[in-house]
């Protein structure tokens, strides 16, 4: 898995060096959803103790393997509409669903719906954006 990924990150940075101009950053999606936006510029990035370490200019952020979703280049810093930590952060009523597309409620938050569901992984639905979540 590992080589995996060194192998997928140095053909990224063959890929960003060329394409510089188009693309600002890395983003890093974790299988909860969340994007960390990295700055290509001066990035570097290792592996050590089950972490990826990416270092820019802005400091080192250390983000478990073991939680990667996918890697993509993108000139705004995210992949998508959906920022999965902006929408988190609201109080605004969700509607849960399972990976299946069966409705399982809706809560008045995103932090209640992780009190009340059991373990596993859904689809959430706030205001007009969708995003994963994990409840481990």
């Amino acid at each position: 898995m590992k080589r995996f990924i060194i192998s997928i990150l140095a053909i990224a940075a063959l890929t960003a060096s060329k394409a510089q101009t188009t693309f600002n950053y890395l983003v890093v999606t974790s299988t909860d959803g969340t994007q960390t936006a990295l700055p290509i510029s001066g990035l570097t990035i290792k592996f050590a103790d089950g972490n990826l370490v990416a270092t820019t200019a802005d400091g080192t952020r250390q983000i478990a393997i073991a939680s990667l979703d996918f890697m993509t280049f993108s000139e705004q810093g995210q992949t998508t509409a959906i920022d999965p930590s902006t929408a988190t952060d609201t109080d605004a009523e969700v509607q849960v669903f399972t990976v299946g597309g069966i409705l399982k409620g809706s809560f008045d938050s995103v932090a209640a719906a992780r009190k009340e569901l059991p373990k596993g992984i859904y689809i959430v639905r706030q205001q007009k954006r969708a995003f994963k979540i994990t409840i481990e």
